[in-house]
């Protein structure tokens, strides 16, 4: 009985340790990413309920405008 369950332990284990290796599976590429950001700043643009100072206030402060944050301009 013992010898059983040191297997089913090693089974699962080897299964949990195969199923954590770096293929990056769920990792969004950067054409969703910049889709996502368009459908983004498109909501933020045709929003009738925001003034058009608050509208540059979220695209600026979600960096939608275009310019690059401070971690990818070092990239």
């Amino acid at each position: 009985m013992k010898s059983i369950l040191t297997l089913f332990l090693l089974v699962l284990c080897g299964g949990i340790i195969a199923g954590c290796d770096s293929n990056p599976t769920n990792e969004p590429t950067q054409a969703s990413i910049d889709a996502a950001n368009a459908t983004r700043l498109k909501a933020i643009q045709d929003d009738p309920k925001m003034s058009e100072a608050d509208k540059q206030k979220m695209i600026e402060m979600l960096k939608l405008g275009g310019e690059k944050s401070a971690a990818d301009r070092g990239k």
